[in-house]
């Protein structure tokens, strides 16, 4: 039930105008999270400022609860639907395309009133599924909470990511298997580009899903070990992303390369109006 939930949440089209969050959350072990998060907390007549009240309305149009009140801590609901590309070198040494859709919704949290650096983190449910026109696919559901130092450009995030996965790449076949990842994320943030890079080990129940160390090169510890990094960029309310990827399996070690894209509402009525679809400013009002 829950599989099915978030695969029909990745799905889900973002079509009305909402304000986005003013923060978001960081990249998620396998991919960017597209489309810009939105805030529950709305103003009462749909604008910047006055008195915020009680929950507001996703990209999707539905509705989603305020943040719980913590002393001491800024928190916002947010769902980010999803979907890109990503090319992988399987087993046989040739280049493959995959589809990817997925999405995640969670809880945002950030310290408020106190010097930097200041304590950043979320909670989140997410899933993700890939496909060609080949037999290559993949399914991944995750449930992580993350959190770290945040100074004004840089920001460190780590937590515990509980995980049910099973991928096919060509030759390369992950069986399914429960598990637990911690990845270590590291971000340096410029006003249009953010840049990551981060390790992740993995521990796993199938024992037929473990490394074996002592036949692998590079270094590494846990059952799985990952290494990543890429960048991000944002444009007149679209957001574009590209990540390179080195998975360390026990079929095999999987290089990935990623291209996602995604958009707010903002971005969205833009690419309707190059279309010649609708037309004037978004409801929403402008990104701030």
């Amino acid at each position: 039930m829950m599989t099915m939930s978030l695969l029909l949440l990745a799905l889900s089209p973002a079509a009305s105008a909402a304000e986005p969050a003013a923060f978001e959350p960081l990249p998620t072990l396998d991919r960017w999270v597209l489309s810009e998060g939105v805030a529950a907390n709305k103003t009462a007549n749909n604008k910047k400022g006055g008195k915020k009240t009680g929950g507001g309305k996703n990209n999707s149009g539905i509705d989603v609860p305020p943040g719980p009140q913590i002393p001491g801590w800024r928190t916002e609901y947010y769902i980010q639907p999803g979907a890109g590309v990503r090319l992988y070198q399987n087993g046989a040494g040739e280049t493959k395309t995959l589809a990817t859709f997925g999405g995640e919704a969670g809880l945002s949290y950030r310290q408020k009133g106190k010097d930097l650096p200041k304590m950043v983190g979320r909670t989140r449910l997410s899933g993700e599924v890939m496909a060609t026109g080949d037999l290559d696919k993949g399914l991944d559901v995750r449930a992580g909470s993350f959190i770290g130092p945040q100074w004004k450009s840089l920001g460190v995030q780590a937590g515990p990511d509980l995980f049910y996965n099973q991928w096919t790449f060509g030759s390369q076949v992950l069986d399914p298997s429960i598990g637990v990842e911690i990845p270590v994320t590291a971000t340096l943030s410029g006003e249009k580009l953010t840049a990551f890079a981060g390790v992740s080990p993995a521990y796993l129940m199938n024992e037929d899903r473990r490394v074996d160390w002592d036949k692998e090169t590079l270094p590494g510890f846990g059952h799985e070990f990952t290494y990543m990094g890429g960048l991000t960029g944002r444009f007149n309310g679209l957001k574009l992303s590209a990540q390179v990827q080195y998975r360390i399996t026990a079929a095999g070690p999987i290089p990935s390369f990623s291209v996602n894209a995604g958009a707010n509402s903002e971005g969205i009525q833009q690419i309707l109006e190059i279309f010649g679809v609708g037309g004037g400013s978004s409801s929403g009002g402008t990104r701030r």
